[in-house]
């Protein structure tokens, strides 16, 4: 689970890309961006290391505002709440499951889920396992 979190974070800050032939690679790692990213990294990890109270909530609050404050893009609203307007049974569109157009992409979907869902449990009832009680 932390493997595929961590890819997850390194993909949406471009420091792994796709690419044909491996499937993945390294990103441009002197972007101006990807810089920020690593002095935030050293950032939080130097606040942490040195037992700072609250140091990786100060680094993200720290990189949110500064990636706020370059880029001009404030929130306008704490809360967003969607506009749900029909009845439940239009807004799930179950045709999805069976349409064959589109049960790729619901099938894929529902797959990476059961497969996340089944690590993330087997990790649990791992830990609970392995932990000893003295009675």
């Amino acid at each position: 689970m932390g493997a595929l979190i961590a890819l997850i974070g390194m993909v949406s800050v471009d420091l792994v890309v796709a690419n044909e032939k491996t499937l993945v690679t390294l990103g441009d790692v002197m972007s101006p961006d990807l810089l920020v990213v690593f002095t935030g990294i050293i950032l939080v990890g130097t606040l942490v290391y040195h037992n700072f109270k609250g140091g990786i909530l100060l680094g993200i609050s720290i990189l949110t505002l500064y990636f706020w404050i370059r880029d001009s893009s404030y929130p306008t609203n704490w809360v967003d709440v969607p506009n749900l307007e029909g009845r439940p049974s239009e807004l799930l569109e179950m045709s999805a499951l069976i349409d064959t157009s589109r049960a790729s992409v619901v099938y894929s979907a529902l797959g990476a889920l059961l497969f996340i869902t089944i690590f993330d449990i087997s990790g649990v009832v791992f830990g609970l396992g392995t932990v000893s009680y003295d009675i």
